[in-house]
């Protein structure tokens, strides 16, 4: 099965299964060995199911695909596994390019079809979140690839309604996503509705009563935390510009 690169977020030990939640979008590499072979698999998840899946015998000279690989690392109890994530559109590419024969289910009919959505031409900017701030009136998903991260900014009627970022396979959801998106980038913007993981959303409760005074806007209780779980990591010179970072977004509406 061809795999392209992805970020690893970690190595592990033991029952692979067990490990299928640490990605959303992405693919497992599980290793493991007995007595009569050496064995190699890849299982792709895609919007966290299992879509593919291969395994080789090595010392077989074999290889199994789709369901039939994967009923075989199902009953594996210890394997090393590495977790590498990729962005959703990544995956969908991934499936495309690959035969049906290492899908899981027994029907390509079954698998989502990748949606055909007007791209624009690909741009090239200095400073993403600029970009970001200048869009005018859009709806869609406006995605960043940057050297060590990649962004995926959904827009609503010209307002960011929610955000995702992954840098070095640490993934930011939400309003804590505002402060990463300050870099070169590779943009991509698709135009159509917008469909959001609720994790990702970023929304301002409409009730005025002052609630944050360096931001002078109104977060919701889990937005809160967000903010206050990003500040905790930042050094205290940091803070000022992420206070900033955010305001710019909210107040522009």
């Amino acid at each position: 099965m061809i795999l392209p690169k992805g970020d690893l977020i970690g190595i592990f030990r033991g029952k692979p299964l067990d490990f299928l939640d640490r990605v959303r979008n992405g693919y497992l590499r599980v290793s493991w060995k007995d007595p009569e072979d050496i064995y190699s698999s890849s299982i792709v998840l895609k919007d966290g199911n299992p879509i593919m899946a291969d395994l080789e015998l090595v010392k077989s000279r074999r290889v199994l695909k789709g369901k039939e690989a994967f009923e075989v690392v199902k009953d594996v109890d210890y394997g090393v596994v590495e977790v590498y994530s990729l962005d959703s559109r990544e995956v969908s590419r991934l499936i495309s390019m690959n035969d049906e024969s290492y899908l899981i289910i027994e029907k390509a009919e079954e698998v989502e079809k990748v949606e055909e959505v007007k791209e624009v031409e690909e741009l090239h900017v200095e400073n993403f979140e600029d970009f970001i701030l200048s869009i005018g009136e859009f709806s869609g998903v406006v995605e960043g690839f940057g050297e060590d991260r990649v962004a995926t900014i959904y827009i609503k009627d010209g307002d960011l309604v929610g955000a995702r970022v992954r840098v070095n396979g640490n993934e930011f959801l939400g309003v804590s996503a505002l402060y990463y998106l300050e870099f070169p980038a590779r943009v991509v913007m698709r135009e159509g509705d917008v469909s959001i993981d609720e994790n990702c959303k970023v929304q301002i409760v409409t009730d005025r009563e002052k609630l944050m005074e360096r931001l002078g806007i109104r977060l919701d209780e889990k937005e809160i935390d967000e903010v206050l779980n990003v500040l905790n990591e930042l050094k205290f010179e940091e803070r000022r510009r992420f206070f900033d970072k955010i305001s710019k977004f909210f107040r522009r509406r």
